[in-house]
């Protein structure tokens, strides 16, 4: 039988495997993975073919390229407009907003122009709901409200510059933009005199950094003003807030409002919960034969009449609620939350405590008073959350994926997982919800 990862062989003292991950086959060099192209296989592969794919690996770190970045296409409002490589493609980035790439870019991303790529950009952010439009939507500049001229194109590295001009030539013996790569790279590596392109990027950096100073002194110019005039509203909005105090007298407390009825199936859970107990063991288990029970129970007339008679005492208990609430503000109070003292006043906040220890004790009494029992899929994220973790940094080659990655890939698996599986996260959250209720029954 074939065992997998599969030692490929030794390079540079250190062992390199091959082996077939979630995402496809790959090659792993110490800490570093790649993925294996689809001319060469796990079990074939040879140590001449994994160092030189390892060596196009490094090589692409070492340009800051690890992340998927292919091309630079420029600057603006703060943020670069990237072409990056991805698990299903190329595509366009600027500041957390991903868009398509037009097909006809695809040979050479470097050279779609700005306004196109930046049209593509607005269309995306144009189609995100509002509150995603919002969060990922704002540039650096956007809170000081002043049109800022672009940034300059960041300059061109040595081996960028050599590939600008080599690949043309390449182009011509294969279309595969893995393979332009992996040529481009084996032809820098095996230049000796690299001056005339090391020549190149001095220079262009040298430009670079000229206009970014007269770029930088001209947002600074333009933000000055933004900045005299903040610090203006702070000094007003302190004078301001002495005003406000003398206002705390038409303050009005609210009664809180009463608790939502159980439904029938809760009710049959508390009535059949202490006698299950006695023969269950874990907490799942009950939850388990509860379930059961109430899906075998044909006649359940008697728990639907419990929660209708709850259900009609709660719209009493709502209507005498509103009524009591439209009286203490029929006097002209302004609504708040705060109690009042023995003696009438209304009860000031604490004030702050730097001390670790009580700022932690004042959190941690804060989600208590404010607890929720948990859903199915939060239970559901807890119980699989570090495994999907791990699984998505053996995929990306040991780099830890962001909390968005790991929620979409959350999201993935619980949309795909059984019913069985759903049905027992859904009475662990029904178990979960009559603790807190027995729990708050009790405080």
């Amino acid at each position: 039988y074939i065992r997998l990862p599969r030692l490929v062989g030794s390079y540079n003292d250190t062992d390199v495997y091959s082996g077939l991950g979630r995402y496809g086959p790959y090659i792993k060099f110490g800490s570093t993975y790649a993925n294996l192209p689809g001319d060469l296989h796990i079990l074939t592969v040879d140590i001449d073919q994994a160092a030189e794919l390892m060596e196009h690996t490094v090589q692409m770190k070492k340009n800051k390229l690890n992340r998927g970045v292919l091309a630079n296409i420029g600057e603006i409002e703060g943020s670069d407009v990237t072409v990056r490589e991805g698990r299903y493609g190329m595509y366009l980035n600027w500041n957390k907003v991903n868009a398509k790439l037009p097909l006809h870019y695809f040979e050479n991303p470097a050279e779609i122009p700005m306004e196109i790529a930046w049209n593509a950009i607005q269309e995306k952010l144009a189609a995100m709901p509002a509150s995603e439009r919002d969060k990922k939507g704002k540039s650096k500049h956007e809170k000081s409200k002043v049109a800022l001229p672009p940034a300059p194109k960041r300059p061109l590295s040595a081996y960028l510059h050599f590939c600008a001009e080599m690949r043309p030539k390449v182009k011509g013996t294969t279309t595969k933009l893995g393979d332009i790569s992996k040529e481009l790279a084996r032809l820098w590596a095996e230049t000796p005199d690299r001056n005339k392109w090391i020549e190149l990027a001095e220079a262009s950096k040298a430009e670079y950094t000229d206009k970014k100073a007269k770029w930088q002194a001209e947002c600074d110019r333009l933000t000055s003003d933004t900045k005299r005039k903040a610090a203006t509203s702070r000094s007003q909005l302190s004078k301001s807030t002495t005003s406000k105090t003398k206002q705390n007298d038409s303050l009005v407390t609210l009664p809180p409002a009463p608790k939502r009825p159980l439904s029938a199936y809760f009710h049959f859970m508390a009535e059949m919960r202490p006698q299950i107990k006695e023969t269950a063991g874990s907490v799942g288990e009950v939850s388990k034969e509860i379930g059961r029970l109430w899906s075998e129970t044909e006649d359940k007339s008697k728990w639907e009449q419990l929660a209708e008679a709850g259900k009609v005492q709660y719209e009493e208990d709502k209507v005498r609620w509103k009524d009591e609430c439209n009286r203490l503000m029929s006097g002209g109070g302004r609504l708040t939350s705060k109690p009042k003292t023995a003696d009438g006043k209304l009860k000031q906040d604490p004030k702050p405590n730097t001390g670790a220890k009580t700022n932690s004790t004042s959190r941690s009494n804060a989600t208590k008073s404010s607890k929720r029992a948990p859903s199915a899929y939060m239970l559901f994220c807890s119980d699989n959350r570090l495994k999907t973790v791990e699984e998505l940094m053996v995929a990306s080659g040991g780099t830890k994926p962001g909390l968005g990655t790991v929620t979409k890939e959350l999201a993935k698996k619980w949309n795909e997982c059984k019913d069985e599986t759903r049905l027992k996260y859904t009475e662990m959250a029904a178990e979960e919800n009559l603790k807190l209720l027995e729990t708050s029954e009790t405080a």
